[in-house]
């Protein structure tokens, strides 16, 4: 992802209009695919941990799978991710939103290359968070089995 940000900002810099717009819609493309990779995973959890998959029919589901991840869940699991990670992550959620419903048309450059600075912050963090979770949650309950 940082590579592709030089890349972006490489080719807005030379004012070139038709590179700079393929850099940035790749680039707010990239994004929507890592956070989804990371709302994926969280879906996974709250499947196979929680025993309460999040229902695609609610309204605002995407936004209430991020607040129940970063919060301890009935008596079964500790909160997942932090409270940094899910004000992060929420942002990127409504940064895809966008992405998906302007086609990439209406966004601005400068957004764009903030948005993933922030992704590849925010994918560091959730890797770490989650690879925290799994060794201290769920590999030692595999164990006694």
């Amino acid at each position: 992802m940082r590579e592709e940000i030089e890349l972006y900002m490489a080719d807005a810099a030379e004012k070139n209009a038709a590179r700079e717009r393929l850099s940035k819609s790749g680039l707010a493309s990239n994004i929507t695919k890592l956070y989804t990779g990371c709302e994926k995973i969280l879906e996974y959890l709250a499947k196979n941990v929680d025993k309460a998959p999040i229902t695609h029919s609610d309204g605002g589901w995407h936004a209430k799978l991020l607040k129940r991840m970063s919060q301890p869940y009935r008596d079964i699991r500790p909160q997942i991710i932090s409270e940094t990670l899910f004000t992060e992550l929420d942002r990127l959620r409504a940064f895809r939103h966008r992405e998906r419903t302007s086609y990439g048309a209406d966004l601005i450059g400068s957004i764009v290359a903030d948005r993933a600075k922030e992704m590849a912050d925010a994918a560091d963090l959730f890797r770490r968070e989650v690879e925290a979770f799994v060794h201290a949650y769920i590999e030692p309950k595999d164990g006694d089995e």
